[in-house]
């Protein structure tokens, strides 16, 4: 298939290698998820810096609703969903990625009005948001779209394809947390590094021969 031909109907091109390996029947899901965070990471340096001061701003907004609640307050929460909303109109910034920010917050307010998980874990709003953030745009940009349709490239079984991206998911989120950490450390989405891969190990086959044959004479 050219270059630039359409593989998918909806994903962004950056994605286009990560969907055809899919189909392709790639099983290395450590080596796509790294891939795919490389694409990740440029659609989070696309979407700019915007977010994380909107995340900020959130964090606090949550931080002020746990100690409210440890302090046996009733909390509005539809009035809090609103304050959400809210903060939104003051950051300035790509519609579609506050709009992720927001979804975020959405999701972590039910958690906490259902579960109250985040009770004496205040320090860790500013972090739970920010993964959230990125682990819903890396659905929105890629894993929702490529699970939901056979797509352009080649006919593939969707089950085996949502199979696989299920398996990559626990080495993207790991990259996730890695993103991250570095956000809230640095400030800015433009220095993002990937983790590092796990080195492959190397087979010997020789010393792996010897070893089956010393097991079969025992």
């Amino acid at each position: 298939m050219p270059d630039g031909d359409i593989v998918h109907p909806t994903l962004s091109a950056r994605y286009n290698s990560v969907y055809k390996q899919l189909c392709d029947g790639a099983f290395d899901e450590g080596a796509l998820a790294h891939e795919a965070l490389l694409c990740l990471k440029k659609d989070l340096q696309a979407f700019g810096d915007a977010p994380i001061h909107l995340i900020f701003q959130e964090a606090d907004l949550f931080t002020a609703i746990a100690i409210r609640m440890q302090n046996g307050q009733e909390i509005n929460w539809a009035q809090e969903r609103r304050n959400i909303l809210e903060l939104k109109r003051f950051v300035d910034g790509p519609k579609r990625a506050l709009g992720l920010v927001v979804k975020t917050c959405e999701q972590q307010i039910l958690l906490l009005q259902k579960e109250q998980q985040y009770v004496g874990m205040v320090s860790d709003f500013s972090l739970e948001i920010m993964k959230g953030y990125l682990t819903n745009v890396y659905d929105a940009q890629f894993a929702k779209k490529a699970a939901q349709t056979r797509g352009l490239y080649r006919p593939v079984d969707l089950h085996t394809l949502q199979q696989t991206l299920g398996e990559m998911r626990p080495h993207v989120l790991r990259g996730i947390h890695f993103f991250a950490e570095q956000v809230l450390h640095k400030g800015t989405m433009q220095q993002l590094r990937r983790p590092r891969r796990a080195p492959i190990k190397k087979i010997d086959l020789e010393q792996d021969l010897n070893r089956d044959l010393s097991d079969l004479l025992r």
